[in-house]
């Protein structure tokens, strides 16, 4: 997978959530929905978070959902403390763009899901997600008249739920279902996701890369939590060591915080993981590949 000239945030801590906020507007930040088209004709749901007050030199901030639950579930939920789309929005003054890979939520599912999972292979592996990602990149240039993009990834996992709002919790599971129009035919009700994350996953933790790191030119920074059985610390350092032409390369590691940490509360790691996001994006990271 090509990494575009930007900024490249891998973000393997925190996530799950979602809402029904189609072209809202919530304070200083506008929200807008749309879709684009990829290379090889896949529809792509996009949610647009616009602030009041755009400074010039910030390029956008896409935000990319990890193997389970889709874009809005995962960065925009209409609960306090369920939103870090807002958040970033509202404290960088950039506008953040949250995504749904194919397969996902508000995006074109592959013809293949709607048959038995055991008729076909995963779907919406990398190197079609890549493609995903490349629609966005370029559509958020467009509308932005920037250069460049800032990309904001996380993986999923299970975690510490008495850690979070209840409120958020709930929100989340709803997202979850609401994101697969067919979830309420099914007892009790479940939702659809492609397992294609899962194969890459697996050759990933096997020792086969899936893209090469080396090819990143952008600034860098690595989050993963402590108590994040997903994200091991090997392979935020492989990735690390790979990224020879990184403009430069930090790791984060956010002590006693769980792989959900944005939606856990304040004082377990979500204002911290924020703080550290909103600084990363204004001084471009620094050229340094510790903790």
């Amino acid at each position: 997978m090509r990494v575009p000239q930007s900024v490249a945030v891998v973000f393997a801590a925190a996530v799950a959530l979602m809402a029904q906020l189609v072209n809202a507007t919530t304070a200083a930040v506008t929200r807008q929905d749309f879709h684009v088209k990829t290379d090889d004709g896949s529809g792509i749901f996009v949610r647009e978070l616009r602030p009041a007050t755009i400074a010039s030199d910030r390029e956008p901030l896409i935000l990319v959902h990890g193997a389970r639950v889709p874009g809005l579930g995962s960065f925009d939920l209409a609960v306090p403390g369920g939103s870090l789309a807002f958040d970033l929005a509202e404290q960088t003054g950039r506008t953040v763009y949250v995504m749904d890979v194919r397969g996902y939520g508000g995006s074109d599912r592959p013809p293949a899901m709607e048959q038995p999972a055991s008729a076909n292979p995963p779907q919406a592996r990398a190197f079609e997600v890549s493609r995903d990602i490349a629609a966005v990149v370029t559509d958020a240039q467009r509308r932005t008249h920037s250069r460049s993009v800032a990309l904001l990834g996380w993986l999923p996992a299970d975690d510490k739920t008495t850690w979070r709002d209840p409120a958020v919790a709930a929100a989340y599971q709803k997202a979850a279902l609401e994101s697969d129009p067919s979830s309420g035919t099914h007892q009790p009700p479940a939702f659809r996701a492609p397992l294609g994350a899962i194969e890459d996953s697996f050759y990933q933790a096997s020792g086969r890369r899936l893209f090469d790191a080396s090819s990143i030119t952008a600034h860098v920074l690595l989050v993963r939590s402590d108590r994040d059985f997903w994200s091991r610390p090997e392979d935020v350092q492989a990735f690390a060591h790979d990224a020879t032409h990184a403009a430069s390369v930090r790791i984060l590691t956010l002590p006693n915080a769980t792989h959900f940490v944005h939606l856990d509360r304040a004082e377990h790691g979500r204002d911290r993981l924020l703080n550290e996001i909103v600084a990363f994006l204004a001084d471009r990271g620094l050229p340094n590949q510790g903790k």
